[in-house]
């Protein structure tokens, strides 16, 4: 039965980058307000009454944002794990394994975060 969790996070968790990254293309972002605007166009030459065209309205700026806030989250994580990475790389007594620790698994990455913890004499994270 651990097996099968294992894998199936495994899996989830390739999945998950996978989306991430998709989800924060600029190539996708276009298409997706290309999209929106023709479907603003079709909206707004439908015979709705003026409160449901602005609630398409607001949906449609909605979904753009969501691709906006991806990108801008996928930026700054990634500017964040180059700067610790070099904080790492530039520390004789750090740990040069931790350099890309954002590649590993979340059990991974709980195991290194407990035994951190534990040697800088905390308790253990069930996180």
């Amino acid at each position: 039965m651990r097996n099968f969790y294992h894998e199936i996070e495994v899996r989830f968790e390739k999945m998950s980058e996978l989306s991430t990254r998709i989800l924060g293309n600029s190539i996708l972002f276009i298409a997706v307000l290309g999209i929106v605007v023709a479907w603003t166009i079709l909206v707004m030459s439908g015979q709705e009454n003026i409160i449901d065209k602005i609630r398409d309205c607001f949906i449609a700026v909605s979904f753009l944002s969501f691709f906006l806030v991806q990108r801008a989250l996928n930026k700054y994580n990634r500017a964040i794990n180059v700067k610790l990475s070099e904080l790492v790389r530039a520390d004789d007594k750090a740990d040069n394994g931790l350099i890309n620790v954002e590649e590993k698994s979340h059990r991974e990455i709980d195991a290194l975060a407990n035994e951190l913890h534990a040697a800088a004499g905390g308790t253990k994270n069930n996180a």
